[in-house]
């Protein structure tokens, strides 16, 4: 408790919530090293990475996942929560012409989140041939896409598997690629692209 109050004013005294990368990302600051604590590492940007054997997962959403992270841990701490039985730790995120708006996490129903999943390769609404989720920036009219993307990850690691899918989106984003393709975000999963030469995602 006390060092989450010292990391806290800290985020308060350098006004973390306004220190962004070009992606939009907020970093978390170091916090004071005291004789209970010495940092593991410079740039604490994820919680360390020592996770509960049993499936856990964040819960949180906000503008990037930076300020999801930051949500989380004002909420709960720094260690992911436990998903009851028959949940799983599941992702959403939205982007507008490649760029992200809103994200979340949270423990979600299997079955429910699967279905969500599936949403990914549907036809985007405003773009019939691009799926719901894309990487794609403007449109045939120069009008920005919209890209919404969903993912189940696999107990009982799916905290530590989604902490590891956003280092993946973090650095398709510092390439320019708008993040990942949608055969990333379905996990696997042999559903079929819709589009005039439909075929499997893998």
């Amino acid at each position: 408790m006390k060092l989450f109050g010292i990391t806290l004013a800290l985020a308060s005294a350098q006004g973390v919530n306004n220190e962004t990368d070009e992606q939009g990302r907020s970093y978390f600051p170091e916090p004071i090293p005291t004789d209970d604590y010495k940092p593991v590492t410079k740039t604490p940007f994820w919680p360390v990475r020592t996770l509960p054997p049993m499936d856990h997962c964040w819960k949180c959403e906000g503008e990037n996942f930076g300020l999801c992270f930051m949500q989380h841990y004002k909420r709960y701490g720094y260690q992911p929560l436990m998903c009851p039985m028959g949940k799983v730790c599941s992702m959403t995120e939205r982007r507008r012409g490649g760029k992200v708006e809103w994200v979340s996490m949270q423990c979600k129903d299997l079955e429910v989140c699967e279905e969500e999943q599936y949403h990914n390769v549907r036809p985007c609404p405003q773009m019939p041939s691009a799926t719901e989720c894309n990487q794609m920036k403007y449109g045939h009219s120069y009008e920005k896409v919209p890209s919404v993307c969903r993912k189940c990850f696999n107990p009982p690691k799916g905290a530590r598997e989604a902490w590891d899918f956003i280092d993946r989106l973090n650095e398709a984003d510092d390439k320019g690629e708008n993040g990942l393709p949608v055969k990333e975000w379905m996990d696997g999963k042999d559903y079929a692209i819709p589009g005039p030469n439909p075929g499997p995602v893998y």
